[in-house]
């Protein structure tokens, strides 16, 4: 491993350690309130999946995003894109300094595109010239993400993907536990998602999550707060009783907005832990 790596895993860890001691001290404020809350019984994976509400309401929830947070994958993501320009004969290429300012403005790959490209210009590529209308706009940039989702399968089926240090220990106790409802809320593909998650979290721990909600379950990317609110209407847990796990500054901004009762943010780009509380709502 190297040293780059392992500072960047120590700060992870460290900020995995606070984010579960303030998540404990939150979820269990009113321990009382508990007593009488029992976990329903589950849906099927797929059902989850499909973003399918569960019954029954509990009084305190867990909400995780994915790449960055339950997933060491964000890298996968850059590389992925940075093939398919070049398999395209698109004259771009996004450093690791520019991919992570890109993630924590823009939500979505093909938003991120997008974005790029209507500040740097649309370029030619296999497919023709420069495109100049939005529909052709708008065919590049879905064959460019078609594409892009095969070669991300294709990186974790090479088992290229990795859990973040902690957080399946984490996910463990949150499963365990029969008065907090748990979910997973990404701006992600279905495709995608899906595969990273069966691959660092496996289809029982995977099927064990009370909520699933992908990219393509809301029509408006993080940092909108749709995803999250959609979340906590699903869960039956109101928004104020949501904790919510992000690493990017559109996650936080979602989840800020949403109104959640509190927000565990690590940004392992700019080297340095938040914590938000209801309280706080400004960016450091």
């Amino acid at each position: 491993m190297q040293p780059g790596h392992m500072r960047w895993s120590s700060v992870w860890v460290c900020g995995l350690i606070a984010t579960w001691c303030t998540f404990e001290r939150w979820s269990r404020a009113a321990p009382e309130a508990f007593a009488a809350v029992r976990r329903p019984r589950r849906q099927p994976l797929a059902a989850r999946l499909a973003g399918v509400p569960l019954g029954g309401i509990e009084p305190r929830a867990l909400i995780l995003d994915c790449d960055g947070v339950i997933a060491d994958s964000e890298y996968l993501h850059r590389d992925a894109y940075n093939q398919v320009f070049a398999e395209f004969g698109v004259d771009t290429y996004w450093s690791k300094e520019y991919y992570d300012e890109l993630q924590n403005k823009i939500g979505g790959g093909k938003p991120k595109m997008r974005y790029h490209f209507g500040i740097q210009g649309w370029p030619a590529s296999k497919l023709g010239p420069a495109p100049e209308d939005e529909a052709a706009q708008t065919h590049l940039i879905d064959a460019l993400q078609d594409r892009k989702t095969e070669i991300y399968q294709s990186y974790v089926a090479e088992g290229r993907s990795s859990a973040r240090p902690g957080i399946v220990e984490l996910i463990d106790i949150s499963l365990s536990r029969s008065d907090l409802k748990t979910a997973i809320c990404s701006a992600g593909t279905r495709e995608a998602a899906q595969q990273v998650l069966m691959a660092v979290l496996g289809e029982d721990r995977l099927s064990r999550f009370d909520l699933i909600l992908l990219g393509d379950d809301v029509s408006r990317k993080k940092p909108d707060p749709l995803i999250y609110r959609l979340a906590s209407e699903r869960l039956g847990v109101s928004i104020e009783n949501c904790a919510v796990v992000e690493d990017s500054k559109i996650g936080l901004q979602a989840a800020l907005a949403a109104r959640s009762g509190i927000v565990m943010f690590c940004v392992m780009a700019l080297a340095r832990l938040h914590f938000f509380d209801k309280r706080k709502r400004q960016l450091a």
